[in-house]
């Protein structure tokens, strides 16, 4: 005989009736993530650029992320490319190099026919970090979440003067599993429902592209940000 589902129990479905009455109390998005997990469709979640710009953890790594970009344009030094191994990333000398009228185009060492992503740059938030920063409401609605942002093709740069202008695409790329883990928790009839196949796992995602253009002076010999622009193409 099989064993019932802990669902099946009145005071577990009590439980989960509790729980979202509990969450509503949040926001929207705690609520209605538990219940498209309680459907049981497992169909990922697709949010607009600006509906994921609508939560703080979103717009914090985003920023994070182009600034990795922007500072990474001026130093020399190894590190990860998008496509996983280490590689020596020698913008600043690149650019030192150039020469008036000059047009190039960035890539890490051993790069130059290498066609997609250069550089990757990732934001990781877990559940217990939204909760240290009094996100409550996002530590329920979505958990862990992952921001990564890539270059696409790397970069272009050109002299005139001065000042060098470096172009480029980024994508940006948010993922979320919604999911138990399998682990203990308050309520864990999540997993019971789950393994029983009355809820599914799904994930949360979202995906745009900016344009890149910062503005770089060298002056004595030294490279300077002067201004950095990020336009929104999607």
């Amino acid at each position: 005989m099989p064993m019932a589902c802990p669902w099946n129990q009145p005071n577990r479905g009590r439980d989960v009736a509790s729980l979202k009455n509990a969450l509503s109390w949040l926001g929207p998005y705690p609520a209605d993530s538990l219940d498209h997990f309680l459907d049981g469709s497992g169909k990922d979640r697709a949010y607009s650029r600006d509906q994921a710009r609508e939560r703080p953890f979103i717009r914090e790594a985003e920023e994070k992320n182009r600034e990795r970009f922007i500072e990474h344009l001026i130093v020399d030094g190894e590190r990860k490319t998008a496509a996983g191994p280490k590689a020596q990333f020698n913008y600043r000398s690149d650019l030192l190099a150039m020469k008036d009228g000059d047009t190039i185009h960035l890539t890490p060492d051993g790069f130059a026919n290498h066609k997609g992503s250069m550089e990757a740059w990732n934001t990781i938030r877990g559940t217990t970090g939204h909760m240290v920063s009094g996100e409550m409401d996002e530590a329920l609605a979505f958990g862990t979440s992952n921001f990564k942002s890539t270059d696409d093709n790397g970069f272009v740069a050109t002299r005139k003067g001065d000042r060098i202008t470096v172009a480029g695409i980024v994508t940006h790329e948010w993922d979320d599993p919604y999911d138990f883990h399998g682990e203990e928790s308050p309520y864990p009839v999540m997993n019971a429902l789950r393994d029983d196949g009355r809820a599914a796992e799904y994930h949360n995602k979202s995906s745009w592209r900016q344009e890149m253009t910062a503005t770089i002076k060298i002056k004595n010999g030294e490279l300077e940000i002067d201004s950095v622009a990020w336009r929104d193409l999607d």
